[in-house]
């Protein structure tokens, strides 16, 4: 079946698109040539991904969490303090340039109503917080023959905003 005229082109649009908004955000932020940011959406859902965008553009928005088991399925190490990355909309769009300030690896219980209230999904809300995220974890760890349990390693980042998009 042929492709629409208009979606001729379509994600190399984007593609470019995201190259000039990271060349834009490196020149205003004095970042120096070759440092390359991790490229991505908030999630598969684009519209999972385009709330997280809008939460952390409104400015609430300053953590995030996932299973040091993606790390392994995955083999690319969790960020680093000081690296960049571009986070996307739904539509693979540029949205935002943040840097990671933290990063803690802590058993799934151990997280706090600091890192909720940074995450800024459920007001804050611990409970909210483990209730949100359990399922989406626990159907992970079940994929990659796991099991979720309180005690599953996270990886618990904080960043900062950079250039909003």
């Amino acid at each position: 079946m042929a492709k629409p005229a208009e979606l001729e082109g379509y994600w190399d649009r984007y593609a470019e698109e995201v190259r000039d908004f990271w060349a834009r955000a490196r020149a205003r932020h004095d970042i120096p040539d070759g440092v390359e940011p991790h490229v991505f959406p908030w999630g598969d859902v684009p519209v999972f991904a385009d709330l997280m965008l809008f939460l952390l553009l409104q400015g609430g928005k300053r953590s995030t969490a996932h299973l040091e088991l993606e790390h392994e399925v995955s083999g690319k190490p969790p960020r680093k303090v000081g690296k960049y990355s571009l986070v996307l909309d739904g539509f693979g769009r540029p949205g935002a340039v943040i840097r990671t300030t933290s990063v803690e690896i802590k058993p799934f219980k151990a997280v706090d109503k600091a890192f909720c209230e940074a995450e800024s999904e459920g007001g804050g809300s611990v409970l909210y917080w483990k209730q949100g995220h359990w399922a989406y974890f626990e159907g992970f760890c079940r994929l990659h023959g796991h099991e979720m349990t309180e005690d599953t390693p996270m990886v618990f980042e904080y960043f900062e905003l950079v250039e909003p998009g």
